[in-house]
């Protein structure tokens, strides 16, 4: 059993609302008394802050959500899949995770944490030749950890995983666009848009921006489909130009 004694937890509650079936409210001691998920977690951050490294207790938000039902409403899509969960913190820092990164790959890994345990080196300050970069490394991974928190370990840097949340919100981004009848849907442009930035709209594509990918589908409603070769559009070059 791993010993969580070095990072305490606030007494807070967690509200589940959205495109639910039954909005609720979850307390640390509810969290607690669920099945428990561990994860591990490198927590070094797209800046290059390093924030420690941490064996983490928590109960995987995919549970949360089935507490509360997922329910699409007002929608002629009435498929989850469209759907993003956005996590909020008590500082009001948002993150949204997609449909598919809860449902469809390591589900079970993104988790709402209730408790922690640092992952200290081996080796001790005698072996450092930077003894002050060791004691900062020992305060980081000494420090105090605001519980519950979002544990996001898949991703490449651990700026989604946030302390001390209050809120998790089911979003339908799309609630009001029909369902297209037709064999093989079509839209002549698509905009991408959020927070901090105007929307762009793309629908003049040139062939030299595309780039050819295999794609791996596993649906609920047909299961597996065969790989396809498939044509797609690279947005990353686009979005990260300034606004």
């Amino acid at each position: 059993m791993l010993g969580f004694g070095l990072c305490r937890a606030a007494k807070r509650r967690i509200s589940i609302s959205g495109s639910v079936r039954h909005p609720l409210e979850v307390t640390q001691a509810m969290l607690e008394k669920m099945a428990a998920t561990e994860v591990h977690l490198n927590e070094i951050c797209a800046n290059g802050e390093f924030r420690g490294v941490f064996k983490l207790l928590g109960v995987p938000l995919r549970d949360l959500l089935s507490l509360a039902g997922i329910e699409k409403k007002d929608t002629d899509f009435d498929s989850p899949v469209d759907l993003a969960v956005r996590v909020t913190s008590s500082n009001g820092q948002s993150v949204v995770l997609s449909w598919g990164e809860l449902y469809y790959k390591s589900t079970a890994e993104v988790i709402v944490a209730t408790s922690a345990h640092p992952i200290f080196p081996n080796k001790s300050i005698n072996k450092f030749k930077d003894k002050d970069a060791y004691r900062r490394m020992m305060d980081i991974l000494e420090r105090e950890i605001r519980f519950p928190k979002l544990v996001v370990p898949p991703d490449r840097y651990a700026d989604r995983s946030i302390e001390a949340i209050t809120a998790i919100e089911v979003v339908d981004c799309c609630s009001d666009v029909g369902a297209d009848p037709s064999p093989e849907p079509y839209s002549p442009q698509v905009t991408v848009g959020g927070e901090g930035r105007p929307p762009m709209t793309f629908g003049d594509f040139s062939e030299a921006d595309f780039i050819t990918a295999t794609v791996h589908v596993v649906g609920d409603g047909k299961g597996y489909h065969v790989p396809t070769l498939t044509a797609a559009y690279r947005l990353k070059p686009s979005l990260s130009k300034p606004a």
